[in-house]
């Protein structure tokens, strides 16, 4: 169970749709700090552990991953 999601400034994590997931899935959402880049690493590092909790170190094909126009 995911009781938390840290992420970074960027659009793809601070955008209506993600609040709006993670609001419904009672997940908390925690950003970055701005200008703090070192905070990158962190969340680059426990998200990539997350991912490859769940899929190991499987290929996803990219006509099953999800891609916004």
């Amino acid at each position: 169970m995911i009781r938390g999601f840290y992420s970074g400034n960027g659009p793809e994590y601070i955008n209506c749709r993600l609040a709006a997931m993670l609001e419904k899935l009672r997940i908390e959402f925690t950003p970055s700090r701005a200008r703090r880049t070192n905070d990158n690493a962190v969340v680059g590092s426990k998200n990539a552990l997350v991912v490859r909790k769940h899929l190991a170190y499987s290929h996803i094909p990219s006509l099953l991953a999800l891609t916004e126009s």
